[in-house]
Order: C-alpha cells, then sequence, then structure tokens
C-alpha cells in the first residue's frame, strides 16, 4: 500500500520534485504514518499519547526547504487518506459482519484518519517555523 501511495502522490502533485532523495523521505513518510495509523487502531491508542514520525516531519521541513507550499502537502495527506479509506473499506466489505456494524465500522476508521490527518497537518506549521534558509 505505501508504495502505490508514493506512486500516486508523487504522480499526483506536480509541485512535488521527483528527486530520488525525496521520493525515499516520500516512502518513509508514507510508511512511518500508516504503521502508527495502524498502531493507532488496532491498539485503541490515543491521538493525544502519539508523537508525530520523525520521517514525516523531516519530509515537511524538506519540503520548506525547497519552498513548496504547505497546500501540496495538505493534498498529498487527503490523497493518502482517499486511497487507505477505499481499501480499507473494500477489506471491511469482506468481513462477516451485520450490514449496520460495516457503517460503525468504516465510521470509525474514517474518524480516526481524519483525526489522525488533521493533528499531522497542525505539525507541519510547527515544523516549518523552524526551517533556516
Amino acid at each position: 500500500m505505501a508504495l502505490q501511495m508514493r506512486d500516486l502522490l508523487a504522480g499526483s502533485i506536480d509541485t512535488l520534485p521527483g528527486d530520488k532523495q525525496l521520493l525515499e523521505l516520500l516512502q518513509a513518510r508514507i510508511e512511518s504514518n500508516l504503521s502508527t495509523i495502524f498502531h493507532m487502531l488496532i491498539n485503541d491508542i490515543d491521538l493525544q499519547a502519539l508523537k508525530p514520525p520523525t520521517a514525516a516531519v523531516e519530509y515537511t521541513v524538506r519540503l520548506a526547504q525547497r519552498d513548496i507550499p504547505l497546500s501540496s502537502l495538505t493534498r498529498a495527506y487527503y490523497l493518502a487518506q482517499s486511497m487507505f479509506l477505499r481499501i480499507a473499506m473494500d477489506e471491511v466489505e469482506r468481513l462477516e459482519l451485520p450490514d449496520g456494524r460495516r457503517l460503525e465500522v468504516v465510521r470509525g476508521l474514517a474518524n480516526t484518519i481524519h483525526s489522525y490527518i488533521d493533528w499531522m497537518l497542525q505539525v507541519p506549521w510547527n515544523a516549518r517555523s523552524k526551517v533556516k534558509k
């Protein structure tokens, strides 16, 4: 899933440069975010107990150093969210659950993912303010 997301983001957002080092860091950012989200979901971890993944923060700093607008990062998170939710909904559909329960699971996933992304998008403002050009 992480490689698919990286390819989607790299191909969909014009302002994300395609240099090898940045693409590798983008891959690490995606993997660290997915790992954190999966741990949240599996272990019912509260968002307030988390620290932003280092790779995600570092990627944001690198974008800021290249004067790439924050809107590109925001768009990347929402494109990845959309992909994640499509895959998750397909998986939930395969579960042997009553229809009402499936919808409840999807709502819970969507709320968790949205909260995580909203939280992560607040981190870049802090990280970007620390960038020295």
